[in-house]
């Protein structure tokens, strides 16, 4: 590896303008003493633009750090036709490979969201003849995610979350694809599930206190708007649940969402989300709701004076 120089600012020349299964972390051709394994690679810094030059056979390591989770974009640049082959790693304990692209072109921009850690990107080249000078920087726009100290990939590593309308971030990330919230119901009522994100799609679960699963669905991009924005609105009878933001392998992305509440809702539980209109509570929407709706009507058309629909309801079955 041929490393020249890190510069600061702007570009020195006018170039700049899943997971895969295995990959070499060591060059046995490489003989230049710089970055030719994962083990030495050159340390860079977030914005900064690197300027180097590929030759035969050659594997140019790079490591950088996120502070937190967010978007990373890596931008490169040479001066002839193509750049060889790119891959991105993770710092984990097995240097896992996150991906790879092979015989790109001169100038190229790939966006990963990721979250905290340590990351290498090598370039190389597996010819025998040379592709000269190119120039990289990294850059890094931070996602803000409420829990990004927290390890809630997992259903029973739940974050905990309140239904007042409290509006928490999150990211699904090229390593890190789902993420479990949880919240404990005090009483009856509608929850409405309220969902921004920059992605162009993402699913959702909800699972009951026995950690089962009662309801999925996506969340998806409309056509004309740059984003997801969508609501998904169940009555729940009291309990713990949990909801799962999960990405489906086909989009990444920075996301916020809320739990807005309302109580007592007019519908009367039978176990964990509650089909609207299901008044008689047997699972089923039928005549028979019919029914009750309308002897409730009559109730309070001749001077009933209960008017939570529930209660009436469960004294008069």
């Amino acid at each position: 590896m041929k490393f020249k120089k890190i510069l600061s600012g702007v570009l020195a020349s006018s170039m700049l303008v899943s997971a895969m299964p295995v990959f070499s972390a060591f060059s046995a051709d490489d003989t230049d003493p710089s970055g030719n394994s994962v083990l030495d690679a050159v340390d860079i810094k977030l914005g900064e633009i690197v300027s180097s030059e590929l030759t035969s056979h050659d594997h140019d390591w790079y490591k950088f750090m996120l502070p937190s989770s967010g978007k990373v974009t890596i931008t490169t640049a040479a001066a002839d036709a193509y750049l060889g082959n790119f891959s991105l790693v993770s710092g984990d304990d097995e240097f896992t490979e996150l991906d790879r692209k092979e015989s790109i072109n001169n100038t190229n921009t790939f966006t990963y969201y990721l979250t905290a850690g340590e990351y290498y990107i090598q370039h190389y080249i597996d010819y025998s003849f040379s592709y000269g000078p190119y120039d990289m920087q990294v850059k890094f726009t931070p996602s803000d995610v409420t829990f990004d100290s927290i390890d809630n990939n997992t259903i029973s590593k739940s974050a905990a979350v309140e239904y007042d309308g409290t509006v928490y971030n999150g990211q699904l990330s090229f390593n890190d694809s789902v993420d479990y919230y949880t919240f404990n119901l005090a009483e009856q009522g509608r929850v409405t599930l309220k969902f921004d994100g920059t992605m162009e799609n993402a699913d959702w679960e909800i699972y009951d206190s026995e950690d089962s699963r009662i309801k999925k669905g996506t969340f998806t991009k409309k056509t004309d708007e740059s984003g997801i924005s969508c609501r998904e609105s169940n009555i729940m009878k009291e309990g713990k649940y949990t909801i799962a933001i999960k990405n489906n392998g086909t989009s990444y992305g920075s996301y916020s969402f809320s739990l807005d509440y309302i109580q007592n809702y007019n519908d009367l539980s039978v176990s964990g989300i509650i089909a609207a209109g299901d008044i008689d509570g047997d699972g089923k929407i039928d005549a028979s709701d019919a029914s009750f709706l309308l002897m409730y009507y009559a109730y309070l058309s001749t001077g009933g004076t209960e008017t939570d629909m529930n209660k009436w309801l469960a004294n008069n079955k």
